[in-house]
């Protein structure tokens, strides 16, 4: 298998070097690419504190505004919901009344909601077609996860929710830094090379390396981060980790295949059975196909409302 490419055999080896050895000149480059990176959304940290708060009914509401006036334009956009009259800039008392009157749920829908509009942003200020597929590719498995997550009563949506948001991070980073470099992997990846050879010919580092210091400096979890970092091979995630990664890869699968308007739920039971009983989780498929059903309806719900201008 030919995998040369423009730049010749000699820029090639030194890739695949800087791979194996991961050199402090390849560990400093991605630092730099991260410092750089200032388009994708930054306060993630924030977000996923809210959305963890909203997840459980029984967190003091108090903890919840005071996460919330943090961020005002997030606050504002509840309070202007709930309908709560008050003076025009938001305080603490106008949150909390706004809070009780939405409930949790619809504030997290708004919390979620933030983040994907981030990415979306992104999506429509920038012409590049490969970070543009990344970027709904993130936003619909970001959705998938969650709803995964909730389906299966799982006790990890938040990080369901934001794993799917940044499980392609790493090649947005790369796609915005290095486009150079992304296309040539993305051609080699489309004339069939597989991931890891593609990724030491073409970048010459490992792109799951890049996501985990663009989470960390979200200051995301180290849950997260490890379940991220170690997407292509899931035996390496951490034990206490490991229900997450496979939750991860099952909404990978759920999201491509609702993306294919050929397949129908019915087709896609044998394999989403297999992910069930690695989950240890008993589900009729009856049951399966309803909820599938439900969850595209809502997907197409919420990307129709990200994405119409």
């Amino acid at each position: 298998m030919d995998l040369s490419f423009k730049d010749g055999t000699d820029k090639q080896a030194r890739h695949i070097d800087g791979f194996l050895t991961k050199d402090h000149k390849t560990s400093k480059k991605l630092d730099e690419m991260v410092e750089k990176t200032v388009e994708l959304p930054q306060r993630q940290h924030l977000l996923y504190n809210l959305m963890n708060l909203t997840n459980d009914v029984r967190t003091f509401s108090s903890d919840l505004i005071n996460r919330l006036v943090e961020a005002d334009d997030l606050a504002a956009v509840i309070v202007e919901k709930a309908k709560v009259s008050g003076s025009t800039k938001i305080n603490a008392h106008q949150l909390k009344l706004s809070v009780q009157k939405l409930g949790y749920g619809l504030v997290q829908n708004e919390v979620q909601e933030s983040l994907a509009k981030e990415y979306v942003k992104i999506y429509f200020n920038n012409e590049d077609q490969s970070l543009k597929l990344l970027i709904r590719k993130s936003v619909r498995l970001a959705f998938v996860a969650k709803e995964l997550s909730r389906i299966l009563h799982l006790n990890s949506p938040t990080i369901s929710f934001f794993a799917g948001m940044n499980y392609y991070i790493g090649e947005m980073v790369l796609a915005l830094r290095e486009p150079r470099r992304f296309k040539e992997f993305e051609k080699l990846i489309a004339k069939g090379v597989d991931y890891k050879t593609a990724e030491m010919a073409a970048v010459g580092f490992d792109m799951n390396e890049l996501a985990a210091k663009m989470l960390e400096k979200f200051k995301l979890p180290e849950k997260l981060i490890d379940v991220i970092s170690h997407k292509n091979k899931l035996t390496e995630v951490k034990a206490q980790n490991t229900k997450e990664a496979i939750l991860l890869k099952f909404a990978v699968y759920v999201a491509t295949m609702l993306g294919n308007k050929k397949t129908s739920p019915q087709a896609m039971w044998v394999r989403a059975h297999d992910f069930l009983l690695k989950l240890d989780i008993e589900m009729k498929s009856d049951d399966w196909v309803e909820e599938i059903k439900l969850l595209y309806i809502r997907l197409l719900e919420q990307e129709y409302k990200l994405y119409q201008r």
